[in-house]
């Protein structure tokens, strides 16, 4: 007969008495402070010596889980990370050692999420709004929504945002799905830089975004105090410098290109005459070996003719 397993919270420590499931915090840098004992009633854990093991299905992959044969405490020894794997489920035998009993118990560790991410916005460019406060003195304006994600689940995962400059809400509404109103025109002074950043609601400490976000906030009959202005002109001003660089480099390329053509060019032409000197000089020499050849030819005829003439007289 299986016994009846449970989990009571005693300090840092987890103990099963009669349920089966169990729930753990992530532990993301490793600690064994946190464990479950598995037992059997009370009245008999101190006669009845009973040993444990635990069946790991995946025999591949660690497991962060390891059973003392004799207590039944079931210590961590990997870390746990929620966004990895939410739960662990696995089986327990207990032996009986007197009774030669074996029973088998199904464990569940749900894995609690810690809040180890923080809030990143979508996008983190500057955005410039443009709005008409000249028609709309008592209505609301909308004037834009942002958004950012938390990779954490659960309270870990929602996320409120925040003006940097507290005086802003005197004029702007910043509500937790990220839409931004101006609710009060009274006194208000366009163009208006708003710097918000995000934050989770994370237990026991929520965590900031590390980045804020900037929004300007503009008349749309006065574009030319928008700072958008003075950036654009900024980049008209290098994109023409950058420009004119451009072409600098474009010509004095194809004057080097022009200058190694008319270079390989020249070098051509004076190899070609030296190859025609070298030629001319080689058939300047065959004449004069040909020349050589046949006066020795002769001289050698006569030389003959003379021996023999020789042999006559003699």
């Amino acid at each position: 007969m299986a016994p009846n397993i449970s989990f009571v919270m005693i300090g840092n420590s987890l103990i099963l008495t009669e349920i089966r499931q169990i729930s753990v915090k992530q532990i993301t840098s490793f600690d064994t402070s946190e464990y479950c004992q598995v037992n059997v009633d009370n009245c008999l854990l101190s006669s009845i010596p009973i040993s444990y093991h635990l069946i790991q299905e995946d025999s591949l992959s660690p497991f962060p889980f390891f059973v003392d044969i004799h207590t039944g405490i079931i210590k961590v020894i990997h870390e746990l990370d929620r966004e990895i794997k939410s739960f662990y489920k696995f089986h327990i035998n207990s032996f009986h050692s007197k009774t030669q009993q074996l029973t088998q118990t199904e464990i569940q560790i749900n894995v609690l999420d810690e809040n180890d991410h923080y809030p990143i916005f979508d996008t983190l460019h500057e955005e410039y709004i443009y709005v008409s406060t000249h028609h709309h003195r008592t209505n609301k304006i909308f004037v834009t929504r942002i958004h950012a994600t938390d990779a954490d689940v659960g309270l870990n995962s929602l996320i409120n945002y925040y003006f940097t400059n507290k005086d802003h809400y005197t004029y702007f509404h910043l509500y937790p799905n990220g839409s931004i109103i101006l609710y009060n025109q009274n006194n208000v002074h366009l163009p208006i830089r708003l710097e918000i950043y995000a934050r989770d609601q994370g237990y026991p400490r929520p965590l900031n975004s590390k980045e804020s976000i900037v929004i300007y906030v503009c008349d749309i009959l006065k574009r030319h105090e928008c700072p958008i202005n003075e950036s654009s002109n900024k980049l008209r001003e290098n994109f023409h410098l950058s420009s004119i660089f451009i072409m600098i480099s474009i010509v004095l390329i194809l004057f080097i290109i022009i200058i190694c053509i008319i270079w390989n060019f020249f070098n051509k032409k004076q190899l070609r005459r030296k190859e025609n000197n070298k030629s001319y000089s080689y058939q300047i020499e065959a004449r004069k070996n040909l020349i050589i050849s046949d006066s020795l030819y002769d001289l050698s005829s006569m030389i003959r003719e003379n021996r023999r003439l020789k042999c006559v007289v003699v």
